[in-house]
């Protein structure tokens, strides 16, 4: 009985003390409800206002890349004893495919070295592909590191500031060319996307040389094989502008099939062109050759055994046909 007096005396005892402890913070339940409705606030302005990032990714499957091994193109000449070597290996195909020549001309294609970004309330956001004005330049090779502000005052007119948001030209028309001692010679005009929603908005446009951009390009674009053993590429490319991303890499890889069809096709033409030279070499050899042969025979008074043979064979048996009629 006293077991159970001092059992049941400990099982009060722990009930009081938890409820007590609740009520310790229950106290302070509004803390706890603010501090819930403080969390979900940030994590809502964090979610609406944090600049998202997007990684898109592609596979080539490169072909005939045995290492050490040639072109079909070039094969015949393996075959026939000629030191050409070469190799299309995935290695080789990685450094093709991020070479300067070709993210040169994505750049170029996207027009990747003029970026638009509209500013809004709280933070700015890149425009892609979808531009409600676009600019030129008189010579677009020599763009430099540079910074303007286009604010569309109408749907003709607009205002150009520069980098420290000071206005250096006001109430311009579009399509009119513009003469800034940074930016040289250049043009804004309206594109097919120009709305009336777009009046009163201030768009930022940062222009970089292309050297740079290529650097950037060259250094953020991720090419690897899948595995050791695999012949397949994988790129990857992390970007703001999820479409961005996509066309690039489409673009790199069109690029990377049009420069192996062109060096293809000036493989054979160079093969086409050196076989033909060395038929044609062959044919004027053997040609001086066989004139050797008849001018030896005709100094020598050499018969052609052959056609002698057959003329012996020829009248040995007319002779026999006659000698039986008779």
């Amino acid at each position: 009985m006293k077991e159970n007096q001092y059992t049941n005396q400990i099982k009060d005892n722990d009930s009081i003390n938890l409820r007590a402890e609740l009520e310790k913070y229950l106290i302070h339940w509004k803390w706890f409800v603010f501090g819930i409705f403080m969390a979900i606030l940030g994590a809502f302005l964090y979610l609406r206002y944090a600049t998202p990032k997007y990684r898109a990714s592609a596979t080539i499957l490169i072909k005939d890349d045995e290492k050490g091994g040639l072109p079909g193109e070039l094969a015949a000449f393996q075959d026939l004893g000629m030191g050409m070597g070469g190799s299309n290996n995935v290695d080789n195909e990685i450094e093709i495919i991020k070479s300067r020549k070709l993210i040169a001309n994505v750049i170029r294609k996207l027009n990747l070295d003029v970026s638009f970004l509209v500013q809004g309330n709280i933070k700015e956001s890149e425009v892609y592909q979808k531009n409600p004005i676009a600019i030129s330049f008189d010579n677009p090779e020599k763009k430099i590191d540079s910074v303007i502000s286009i604010k569309i005052i109408s749907k003709d007119n607009y205002t150009v500031f520069n980098e420290d948001n000071d206005e250096i030209h006001s109430n311009l028309k579009f399509d009119d060319v513009i003469k800034d001692s940074q930016l040289k010679t250049l043009k804004i005009a309206k594109t097919n996307y120009f709305s009336d929603d777009d009046i009163g908005l201030t768009f930022r446009i940062v222009v970089k040389p292309i050297n740079l951009v290529i650097d950037h390009y060259i250094e953020n674009i991720s090419a690897s094989p899948i595995n050791k053993k695999s012949s397949v590429i994988k790129l990857s490319l992390q970007s703001n502008v999820k479409e961005k991303a996509e066309d690039i890499l489409n673009e790199l890889i069109e690029q990377y099939n049009n420069d192996a069809i062109e060096d293809k096709k000036e493989v054979s033409q160079k093969t086409s062109i050196f076989i033909n030279e060395r038929l044609e070499n062959i044919g004027k050899q053997l040609a001086l050759l066989d004139d050797d042969v008849k001018s030896f025979k005709g100094k020598n008074k050499i018969a052609d055994i052959t056609s002698e043979a057959e003329l012996i064979v020829i009248t040995n048996a007319e002779n026999t046909k006659k000698l039986i009629q008779a």
